[in-house]
């Protein structure tokens, strides 16, 4: 059913469902209950739909990712979200290239080893390093006892191989520090120790359980923000932009949306689809923790540069910093993506597109750094890492205040504690609640969807 045709028929509510937040946990959980005949209506504090997806485009042909720069392949929620808003023809799978990554320790770039005899021929590690890996499946298991990531991996991979390997893996995906996170951060790792004892066991369990593997990497044709886009579209009028909300309440027949300009609004039931402290300042009571799950500030540097001005120029998904001496010249730069070695279309003929990501847990201050001196850090990241003649022919910088949410130790227990004690009819969306990324965030809009939609379709007259 189309939305235009799901709105309507509240009995007396502005609508049946009202979801807070237009990033993609929102759209989806809006989209889903659209869908079911659900009249819904979604209210959106800034001047887009998207959030953290975002996609510049410039005059000379580059397009750059500001925030997630892919799809992971077996991302069920996402594609189906994708064929739902009609862009299953804009798909395009990533290039052989994708498989290659590589990290930065020690002064040089180390290919990421692919399988145990390029672990044992890497100079990433020592030979002591190398050694302590192999005790793993000795090493006893213990019950989660608050421990962080990091102390959880050295206890049983050893220091050397979570600071080679680990460390620059958390930095990718979270621009956190491992000993700052808790094992929910990579909770098959957690997982692995609780089910097999051992992460080798585990990986061998698995390769026996057989079964087929997701693997490489998606986009979209014309940028990740064509989803949101369309997505919003298929919404029409039920979309309210700069529509700030001050409170979500429970109300005598459902709840009650209260908007920061004046005036409410009201519904049976509300989907919360802000970032984590958002959600916490709108609900207050036991959902006042949420404040406190830490959103370190990222910023990204998008580089347009002529293949002519690379004396080194080399393929791949892209490069990791591992913790402790920087890239030279690039301090705050925690890893760079290489889109046009990825995915065509990225940039013209000639010229490739790079994507440093700059900031997070360990360089707090990154946001107080000037466009110019963010420009200058990538610029020398790209310049270690394959010679970089001159400057870039285009850059394009993004700031992100509230980064990506860090799961710090007993997160879920926290997720779990605040959703035991939400208001009647109302649910929490977003990829702070369960697993960061794309597709989590998809999936617990799904999720809120499914929750409220069940809450309102059995109290219908």
């Amino acid at each position: 059913m189309s939305a235009a045709k799901a709105r309507g028929g509240a009995s007396g509510h502005d609508a049946d469902v009202i979801v807070v937040g237009g990033g993609l946990a929102g759209l989806a959980a809006a989209h889903r209950l659209a869908r079911r005949g659900v009249a819904v209506r979604l209210v959106e504090a800034g001047a887009r739909l998207g959030g953290n997806v975002a996609t510049a485009r410039t005059d000379d042909g580059f397009l750059f990712e500001r925030g997630p720069n892919a799809i992971r392949g077996g991302s069920v929620a996402i594609e189906s979200l994708i064929a739902a808003a009609g862009l299953a023809g804009d798909v395009i799978e990533s290039g052989p290239n994708a498989k290659a990554r590589f990290i930065w320790r020690g002064g040089k770039v180390h290919a990421v080893p692919s399988s145990p005899p390029a672990l044992v021929r890497s100079e990433l590690l020592s030979g002591r390093a190398k050694l302590r890996m192999l005790a793993e499946p000795f090493v006893k298991a213990r019950p989660e006892d608050g421990e962080t990531l990091g102390a959880l991996l050295t206890r049983r991979i050893g220091r050397g191989a979570v600071e080679a390997l680990v460390d620059p893996l958390v930095s990718g995906i979270f621009a956190g520090d491992v000993d700052a996170l808790g094992p929910d951060a990579l909770s098959l790792v957690k997982d692995a120790e609780r089910e097999h004892g051992s992460l080798f066991k585990a990986l061998v369990a698995a390769r026996r359980k057989g079964g087929k593997r997701a693997s490489g990497m998606a986009t979209l044709r014309r940028g990740l923000d064509t989803l949101p886009t369309a997505l919003g579209a298929a919404l029409g009028e039920a979309v309210r932009l700069e529509t700030a909300v001050g409170r979500v309440a429970e109300a005598p027949r459902g709840v009650v949306v209260e908007l920061a300009g004046g005036g409410a609004l009201s519904a049976r039931a509300a989907i919360v689809a802000t970032p984590a402290r958002a959600a916490g300042e709108l609900l207050g009571g036991a959902a006042a923790a949420l404040g406190t799950v830490p959103h370190p500030a990222v910023a990204t540097v998008s580089l347009g540069v002529a293949d002519a001005d690379l004396r080194a120029p080399f393929e791949g998904f892209g490069v990791l910093r591992a913790g402790g001496v920087p890239i030279p010249g690039a301090g705050p730069v925690i890893g760079m993506v290489f889109g046009s070695s990825v995915f065509e279309g990225r940039a013209p003929a000639g010229h490739r597109a790079f994507t440093a990501i700059l900031g997070g847990a360990r360089h707090p201050g990154v946001l107080e750094l000037t466009d110019e001196e963010l420009t200058a850090h990538a610029a020398a990241a790209v310049d270690a890492l394959m010679g970089l003649r001159g400057g870039a022919k285009v850059a394009v910088v993004t700031r992100w205040p509230l980064g990506i949410p860090q799961f710090t130790p007993r997160h879920l227990r926290r997720i779990k504690t605040v959703r035991a004690a939400l208001p009647a009819g109302v649910a929490l969306a977003g990829s702070y609640l369960d697993a960061i990324g794309m597709e989590p965030a998809v999936g617990s809009g799904f999720a809120a969807a499914d929750a409220v939609a069940a809450r309102v379709l059995e109290r219908r007259p």
